[in-house]
């Protein structure tokens, strides 16, 4: 390759409009993973597929690869992120787990004290033997924690989820026996996904993403496929969120197709629901329709699936991710039927849904300009919400705040500001 000729990789990137740094937040690679990548340089098998994936194209076309006899040599290399062996990509992850997420939380004061460090120490310089018994009490506790969210305050809950992880954690470098390892890093990495549940509850996006992320790399070493895309789902919800769409649709899409490779017909449905919303968001009424239609096909035809990753996923989940598309394509009459219907088929005791949907109610009544309703509706979402602990409402009622400005000086909208700013 000439020096002045920009590289496939490089030219693929751009033409998406993403920086290495997105690129590599996208991929969970490093950013210096995708420079090196950039100058020709040889990076992990492992790399070159999460590129190769992403892109929809071969490491050929990338330019990652120019014959196979290059491919065979990085094969056997085996090079992480960092130049060095898989074993040593193993420990970052590590790494991550018990440390990069939870300095978000609990700051760097918490992580920089003696103890944890020492426990840590400790943990690497003895072999802990897990067996199949250790892994089942270890897996009953991370089930009890999605048990528990469902009826205590995320804010609660969170400290005793951290120091669920810092064991597992501990546990991971030494554990002996391939299945055993494989199961306990499973379960290391549905952990972080219940923290990262925990902290987008909490509205701390940044930490969310950070646990998300652990979760995603620790289902790929784990080889569990339906977390790995369920990490990748829940991922885009706090760019969705954030209003950074782009980034929220590449990983939903990401997801997708690694849930491809699944049999798990009810997350496959709850992810491509996922993707509706994105489209509908970004006001793409026919991707989103279509969207909304193979997911309601792929729930129809599922066949007993668990959930196993706990994305509450069911008829009523399915009429509400259809009513809010249809009151961000402004179709808020058809969207208000969807919506009810929700509402009718809840769960008793969905203390964290019922505020959600009163918010999307809410929505649709201001496009109807049927302000008082849609405040009533607003002011019992606040109410529900504050019961249950479950912030991210708060920051949808605000942006219902701003859509009702120019009603602001009715006695309607004027009594929801002051609920909220007591919120």
């Amino acid at each position: 390759m000439r020096y002045n000729q920009l590289h496939p990789l490089k030219s693929a990137r751009e033409k998406r409009n993403l920086t290495q740094q997105m690129l590599a937040d996208f991929t969970q690679m490093s950013k210096a993973t995708v420079n090196r990548a950039e100058r020709g340089e040889p990076i992990s098998a492992e790399n070159r597929r999460r590129i190769c994936e992403f892109f929809g194209k071969s490491s050929e076309e990338l330019g990652l690869v120019s014959n196979s006899s290059q491919l065979n040599n990085i094969d056997t290399a085996m090079l992480s992120d960092d130049g060095v062996e898989d074993d040593m990509n193993r420990r970052q992850v590590l790494q991550r787990l018990g440390l990069a997420g939870i300095a978000t939380v609990l700051g760097t004061h918490e992580l920089l004290s003696d103890e944890p460090w020492k426990r840590l120490s400790k943990a690497l310089s003895r072999s802990v033997y897990v067996d199949d018994m250790t892994l089942q009490h270890l897996q009953a506790i991370t089930k009890s924690y999605w048990y528990l969210r469902a009826s205590v305050a995320s804010q609660e809950l969170l400290s005793g989820v951290l120091g669920h992880l810092s064991t597992v954690s501990e546990m991971l470098p030494t554990a002996t026996g391939s299945t055993n390892r494989g199961r306990l890093y499973s379960i290391a990495g549905e952990v972080a996904l219940i923290a990262g549940q925990m902290a987008f509850d909490m509205g701390d996006y940044a930490a969310a993403r950070s646990y998300y992320k652990t979760a995603a790399e620790t289902a790929a070493e784990a080889q569990d496929t339906l977390l790995h895309a369920v990490a990748l789902a829940r991922s885009s919800f706090t760019y969705t969120e954030s209003g950074q769409l782009e980034r929220a649709l590449i990983l939903v899409q990401r997801a997708n197709d690694v849930a491809r490779h699944t049999d798990n017909g009810l997350s496959r449905a709850w992810i491509k629901v996922i993707e509706a919303e994105v489209y509908a968001n970004i006001h793409d009424a026919r991707l989103a329709e279509t969207a909304l239609v193979a997911a309601e096909e792929m729930y129809s035809q599922r066949v007993a699936s668990e959930d196993v990753y706990w994305t509450g996923f069911n008829a009523s989940r399915l009429a509400g991710y259809k009513g809010i598309c249809l009151v961000r394509l402004a179709k808020p009459d058809e969207g208000l039927v969807s919506l009810e219907q929700s509402l009718k088929l809840m769960e008793t005791g969905a203390l964290r849904r019922r505020p959600r949907i009163l918010t999307d109610m809410a929505f649709a009544h201001v496009q109807r300009r049927e302000i008082e309703e849609a405040c009533r509706l607003a002011s019992e979402a606040l109410t529900t919400s504050r019961a249950s602990g479950n912030t991210m409402v708060i920051s949808r009622l605000d942006k219902l705040h701003h859509a009702l400005k120019p009603w602001r000086a009715s006695a309607a909208v004027r009594d929801f500001d002051e609920q909220l700013l007591l919120a």
